[in-house]
């Protein structure tokens, strides 16, 4: 998977860095501030709610947006990945358009904060 959305956001001209667990990914994030995170939430070692707590925890990346992406799709799950963070989810399997028009949508408004939030209102 990391792979393939590697390929895909390069050909879309995002300059592409890939974590293979969560704290590689908290690590990285913290020392490059991207602007957009795609964020596994079945990661290895720290998953990806906790990564994402982590990253939101750093001031220096109150402006990047995290896009969990997830297998899980039950309410609670969403709502705990959106309580951790995350500016939006997007389910798997997807098609590379949703992913596209999500990215899109999420570039457009301010990043979130680590403060709980309706997590149907961003969907998925």
């Amino acid at each position: 998977m990391a792979e393939l959305l590697e390929k895909i956001m390069s050909s879309d001209g995002w300059e592409v860095r890939v974590a293979r667990n969560g704290f590689d990914a908290g690590f990285m994030a913290g020392s490059c501030v991207p602007d957009l995170v795609l964020l596994d939430i079945m990661l290895p070692g720290l998953d990806g709610r906790e990564a994402c707590k982590l990253m939101r925890s750093d001031p220096r990346l109150s402006g990047s947006r995290i896009l969990a992406v997830t297998a899980l799709k039950d309410d609670r799950s969403i709502e705990e990945i959106m309580n951790a963070g995350a500016d939006g989810h997007l389910a798997k399997p997807f098609a590379i358009s949703d992913l596209r028009a999500r990215i899109a949508a999420l570039m457009s408004e301010p990043a979130a904060t680590a403060a709980p939030r309706d997590p149907k209102s961003v969907g998925n």
